[in-house]
């Protein structure tokens, strides 16, 4: 008669098959987000600039008005 439920060695294998997987997930997951990097900084500086940007005009900073062009 069997009981319900798992067995010892039933669950030493999901833990073994769970412990397989995030060795492979690990470090493909921190190469991803390596790669994200760049991108993301990139981003966060043209938000910085897109905030401060009304900031500078009202403190009579650096406006559109006043900025050089390549052409004049």
């Amino acid at each position: 008669m069997r009981s319900e439920g798992f067995t010892f060695v039933e669950f030493v294998i999901v833990i073994i098959i769970v412990g397989i997987l995030s060795i492979i997930a690990v470090p493909v997951y921190r190469s991803y987000i390596e790669k994200t990097k760049p991108t993301q900084d990139i981003s966060d500086v043209k938000e910085s600039a897109v905030e401060n940007i009304p900031l500078k005009e009202f403190s009579g900073g650096v406006s559109s008005g006043n900025i050089p062009t390549a052409s004049g």
